[in-house]
């Protein structure tokens, strides 16, 4: 993985074995062999409306995922570097709760506006992503990094969280354009910040989701009006 070089040319070899090993994890699946009753036992920390966080749950096991992952980060703390790698892998937890639609009709039952279900969707997936993602912020803000630059890496965790979410809708059912854009996107947003167009084309970026998306939705839940 690119990350994992940068990770490596700074010395955070424990933060760059963090990532390594922990990234493949975001893409298992539950067992194929698990039983029914096992899954009926299967209790999600996330609101039922958030469909996309209790179904991404399970598949990524992010439930044991998460405290490993800050287990490992509090570890390597003294390097910021550490809680940064274990953020980047808990946004790819974050694509894959985002990358597979549901189906049209979970839409049409939402009975919102095209803004209103976007607007929702964004509430509920950003929260969740802050909540979980707060403990990685703060671990980042008390290391040597300081408090100021964490901040602005929650704020760009967030933005990248914020474009992954709208590029689902924006693409709207079909995945394999729903994944590959959101490749896109994290590729450009973690690699690129380095060039000089790197912020006008964020902006791009971003302003033209919102207008796509919300532009999808109207016409699969046409303009309803409550």
């Amino acid at each position: 993985m690119p990350i994992t070089g940068v990770l490596l040319a700074g010395h955070a070899y424990g933060a760059a074995g963090l990532l390594l090993v922990l990234a493949p994890l975001v893409a298992w699946a539950p067992p194929k062999g698990e039983d029914r009753a096992s899954r009926h036992r299967w209790r999600s920390p996330f609101r039922s409306e958030a469909f996309e966080w209790v179904g991404g749950a399970r598949a990524t096991k992010a439930l044991w995922l998460w405290p490993l992952l800050m287990g490992l980060a509090t570890w390597q703390r003294a390097s910021a570097l550490a809680p940064i790698a274990a953020l980047v892998a808990w946004l790819l937890v974050v694509l894959a709760c985002f990358g597979t639609p549901e189906p049209v009709t979970m839409l049409a039952l939402a009975a919102r506006t095209p803004r209103q279900f976007l607007r929702r969707r964004l509430l509920l997936g950003l929260g969740y992503a802050a909540a979980t993602a707060l403990p990685f912020w703060l671990l980042l803000g008390a290391g040597p990094a300081g408090w100021g630059p964490a901040v602005g890496v929650a704020l760009f965790w967030l933005a990248l969280a914020t474009m992954l979410i709208l590029t689902k809708y924006a693409f709207y059912p079909v995945a394999t354009h729903i994944r590959s854009t959101q490749g896109l996107i994290l590729a450009v947003g973690l690699l690129g910040a380095w060039h000089p167009a790197y912020p006008p084309l964020m902006l791009v970026i971003a302003g033209g989701l919102v207008w796509q998306s919300q532009r999808r939705l109207r016409k699969i839940l046409g303009d309803r009006t409550l």
